[in-house]
Order: C-alpha cells, then structure tokens, then sequence
C-alpha cells in the first residue's frame, strides 16, 4: 500500500519512517491552487498559478527538503494548478531530475450496474 503524507504534517520524517518500517510507499503531498482558489486554500507554499515558474520551482523544493524516503509526489487539492500544462512542465522537470514520480489524483464515480 502507498500512503501520501502531507507536507505539512508535523513530524513528517517520522511518519515516512513509520509508514517505511510497516512495509509502505509513501508519497510526499504537497499543497497545490485548487478550483475554488481562494475560497479553499490548502496552506503556505502552495504551488499557484499566478506566481513565476521560478517560485514555484522554490516553493517545490522547499517541501521536497522536508522530508526524505518518498518514492514520488502528489496533491489532495492541486485540480487548477495540476490542469495546465505550461505551469507543470518545470516542477515535472524538478520531480524528475530528482528521480521521483508524479502521480495524480482522479477521482471516480461508482457505477451501476444495469
């Protein structure tokens, strides 16, 4: 099993350590502009739209040094952000160099049967 911790969990080595010595991947979680920015605002650093590729390469690198052992990143709530491909492609240049995976959250609906 994989768990994505947040990046702003206090204790964060401690609860990739825990996760690691119980046999688990984790996932590094790192806040991201959702839809509904600034009504929902998932905390301080997050990744936005409406700042430089540079800061947010530094707001990037800045949760990456949190924490280590993760074997990839991800968001809870990063839908605006992670949508537009001009603004991922330099924090998907920074996760890569690193040797880390990216992965996404997609939600899906239950289907009946019928």
């Amino acid at each position: 099993m994989t768990l994505a911790i947040d990046a702003q969990a206090s204790d964060l080595n401690e609860w990739f350590t825990r996760a690691r010595q119980n046999g688990h991947e984790t996932l590094l979680a790192i806040p991201a502009e959702p839809l509904d920015y600034p009504q929902s605002d998932p905390g301080p650093g997050l990744l936005l739209s409406g700042v430089t590729d540079a800061e947010n390469v530094r707001r990037l690198l800045a949760h990456l040094a949190k924490g280590s052992g993760y074997i990839g990143v991800t968001t809870f709530s990063g839908s605006r952000f992670v949508g537009m491909p001009k603004l991922m492609q330099p924090v998907v240049a920074e996760i890569s160099k690193r040797g880390l995976g990216l992965f996404g959250r997609q939600t899906v609906g239950a289907q009946r049967a019928g």
